[in-house]
């Protein structure tokens, strides 16, 4: 059994792509997360929770586990973010079964930030981005945009603040 865990979970980074992976490596930890929804009509709601980021898959791969504090087990998301070598691109997948939430996205290094963008989308374009990151924060923002990416509307901010380890080693 330990052997197959230590095929998922990795203990470091990959160091021969070390450089690209760092891009999502840098959120390695857990995070203290508050949350704010904006929706059309400019009221908001707040919510605090956590974010856990672990690395996977040989250091190739980062998952993650999301949740607010108020929500069951069966809201909780996870991510699975995969560097993919030949094509220098990240592969994402965000999964909340309990809210039967599911994404598929690229990831990719922007300015200064992490820019993830919603594949299969028809009749809009999102993008989630990591932004302001330091060792001890980040800012995360869910942007929609209704026409061809003119103007961009905030769906969603998070706040994370690093070195809050309460369930980082159940991973």
């Amino acid at each position: 059994m330990k052997e197959i865990l230590d095929l998922i979970r990795a203990s470091a980074v990959n160091e021969t792509y070390k450089q690209k992976v760092m891009l999502y490596g840098q959120l390695i930890g857990s995070w203290r997360i508050r949350s704010i929804w904006y929706n059309s009509k400019g009221e908001s709601k707040e919510t605090t929770g956590e974010w856990h980021f672990a690395w996977i898959l040989g250091g190739l791969g980062v998952q993650d586990v999301l949740y607010a504090d108020s929500y069951s087990r069966d809201k909780y998301g996870i991510t699975i973010r995969c560097y993919d070598i030949k094509n220098d691109v990240w592969h994402v997948s965000w999964m909340q079964p309990g809210n039967n939430e599911f994404a598929n996205l690229v990831g990719r290094e922007g300015n200064k930030e992490i820019i993830q963008e919603l594949l299969g989308l028809k009749d809009k374009k999102e993008i989630w981005r990591f932004k302001d990151i330091t060792e001890t924060t980040f800012t995360w923002l869910d942007e929609v945009s209704l026409d061809n990416g003119t103007t961009w509307n905030v769906e969603q901010k998070m706040y994370g603040e690093k070195n809050y380890l309460t369930h980082a080693s159940t991973l």
